[in-house]
């Protein structure tokens, strides 16, 4: 191994990190003076050493031993060179900087400066072999920013892969463009060919060696293929071999369908079906229009036709539910509740499932249904069959408190917060594209109106109207052991949200509490303890935060009343929205 090397600094060599068919990379030091005070840094030095090809010397210099490999050599150089200059060039705080680009002992070296050794495969290993699914989405928006940049410039970086990331103080940094081809107005400035291969993260148009075109779609496979990795800890099937349901198989119990549809989109066998560039991948995954990104629903050509004329159905008949809805609101429009707590503070309308209280918000009603306090078993039920994340089934007390009739609707959010984030828009439908963080605005602002403590429900009191309080019939989704009588969920949706109130209610009254949209809780996720509780409020620790009641884009068994998510509390989809809870 060679002890030192000589560009702009004198640098001594540590140690080998890692040795590949085209270079080897050393950890080296270097003394750098700031002011007056030297004082020494770490570097990683890049070789090129073609292991084929060439020999190292008693001189540590390099040399071909035959004409050919001279020759093979000698572009090779001339390609590294070129490429270490453009990288130089390279500016992302996601991409790791070349300092220097020089030649010596009869080849040429670069160096970046060094961010450790820690691989995103051996990160991914050290916390306990997969990433969370938040932490993933976090590492995989700064890497494909990254990526976006170098596509922006004409690269393809094509050797994207768990082991060419590096993790320093928690940020993903892409290395090694041993492989990478550059291109002007769409013609590759290098040779098109590719000289290696990964199996699992590569796309089976790379196995024929060489790339025509500037083709983003090979890096986005490689992201997803990274992406997959992180949530399983395992290497995806080699992409002649992959399948959509081994994808499933192995992400659904621990991740968001959402996410694995972009990933089995993104590295699909058709072309066609995957992104078009890397922002389309990047809204998508963050919680974008899924427009066209649904793959498992219309993947037969002899469905779409189908399809287009049940949405055609769909929208006459939601027009027509619009109509009656608003000939039967009108009247209550023109002559709203009064708005002053003085006059319904306990003003209930009693109705055949209990006691309502109306509430009026700048011209828009709004019922809280009363949920009378008790003691259930929370969790899975024998009639939920659930999930590890469901148990223990533990018991809890509760006491009396109101719920939203409904989810919060666009109308009443508009009238709240003055804008409407929804993706699917209607005054009658529930709102959604809302945090955690923008619920607990939404909130705050609805009580300065009101002059009440609204807040979100608690995970147990979300599952206890929904189960329908003490009048719970034990039903598997909330009122029904037949999901299409009670939720809008994947199967009968048309692919979008719906006119709350147009299923059947809950024991209680209750509207909605299985599918049409996720609705967050205000508990931090957390496991659950065996341990009777009393009006328990969750972990104190944690990040994630609860949502509940599964969605219009989701299988009926995440519409489940034990069933519970973990999302950040800033994400922001169109499945996800809020329920209001009043305390007595």
């Amino acid at each position: 191994m060679i002890e030192q090397l000589k560009g702009k600094k004198n640098y001594t060599i540590e140690r080998e990190l890692h040795r590949g068919g085209f270079g080897i990379t050393y950890l080296a030091k270097g003394i750098v003076c700031e002011g007056n005070i030297p004082h020494e840094c770490s570097y990683t030095i890049k070789e090129l050493f073609l292991s084929k090809y060439c020999q190292r010397n008693p001189d540590n210099s390099v040399s071909a031993p035959s004409d050919e490999a001279k020759s093979l050599f000698l572009t090779a150089k001339k390609k590294f060179l070129e490429e270490a200059k453009i990288l130089q060039g390279l500016k992302h705080p996601n991409i790791v900087p070349v300092n220097e680009v020089f030649e010596q002992n009869g080849t040429a070296y670069y160096v970046m400066e060094y961010l450790g050794d820690t691989s995103l495969q051996q990160y991914v290993h050290q916390q306990g072999e997969r990433l969370s699914e938040q932490e993933a989405i976090n590492i995989i928006n700064s890497l494909c920013n990254a990526v976006k940049y170098l596509h922006g410039k004409g690269i393809l970086h094509l050797d994207i892969k768990p082991d060419n990331i590096m993790i320093f103080n928690g940020q993903p940094y892409l290395i090694d463009f041993g492989q990478a081809l550059f291109f002007k107005s769409g013609k590759a400035t290098s040779h098109s060919h590719i000289g290696g291969y990964s199996k699992g993260f590569s796309s089976a148009e790379l196995r024929q060696g060489t790339v025509d075109s500037f083709r983003t779609d090979l890096d986005i496979y490689s992201i997803a293929a990274t992406l997959y990795y992180m949530l399983t800890g395992k290497t995806p099937d080699e992409a002649t071999s992959l399948s959509k349901k081994k994808i499933y198989t192995e992400l659904l119990d621990t991740t968001d369908i959402r996410i694995c549809e972009v990933i089995a989109k993104a590295m699909s066998p058709d072309i066609a079906e995957r992104p078009a560039d890397i922002s389309d991948f990047l809204r998508t995954v963050n919680g974008g229009s899924i427009t066209d990104t649904v793959i498992l629903r219309k993947s037969q050509h002899s469905d779409i036709l189908s399809h287009f004329n049940k949405s055609f159905l769909y929208t006459l008949a939601g027009i027509a539910a619009i109509v009656l809805i608003l000939s039967i609101l009108w009247p209550r429009f023109k002559t709203p509740i009064a708005t002053s707590p003085d006059d319904n503070e306990n003003t209930l309308v009693e109705s055949k499932n209990g006691s309502v209280l109306p509430i009026e918000v700048k011209g828009i009603t709004f019922n809280m249904v009363r949920v009378e306090g008790g003691t259930f078993d929370m969790g899975a039920t024998p009639e939920q069959v659930g999930p590890k994340a469901e148990k223990p089934v533990h018991q809890v007390t509760l006491s009396s408190y109101y719920i939203g009739e409904t989810e919060v609707t666009q109308a009443l959010w508009q009238a709240v917060m003055g804008s409407n984030p929804s993706e699917f828009k209607g005054g009658n439908l529930p709102v959604e594209k809302v945090s955690w963080d923008d619920c607990q605005t939404f909130i705050e602002r609805l009580n300065t109106i009101t002059h009440r403590k609204f807040r979100l429900p608690t995970e147990a009191e979300w599952e206890f109207a929904a189960r329908g309080g003490n009048k719970s019939r034990y039903t598997q989704y909330s009122g029904s052991d037949n999901l299409d009588e009670v939720a809008w969920y994947d199967r009968n949706s048309n692919d979008k949200t719906h006119p709350v109130k147009s299923k059947k209610a809950n024991e209680l009254g209750i509207y909605d509490m299985s599918g049409n949209v996720w609705e967050w809780c205000q508990d931090k996720y957390g496991k659950y303890d065996r341990t009777p509780q009393n009006n328990p409020t969750g972990p104190d620790s944690g990040t994630g935060r609860v949502s509940r009641g599964g969605s219009w884009y989701y299988y009926a068994r995440l519409c489940r009343l034990s069933y519970r998510r973990n999302y950040s509390p800033d994400s922001r989809f169109n499945y996800l929205g809020l329920r209001l809870v009043l305390s007595e």
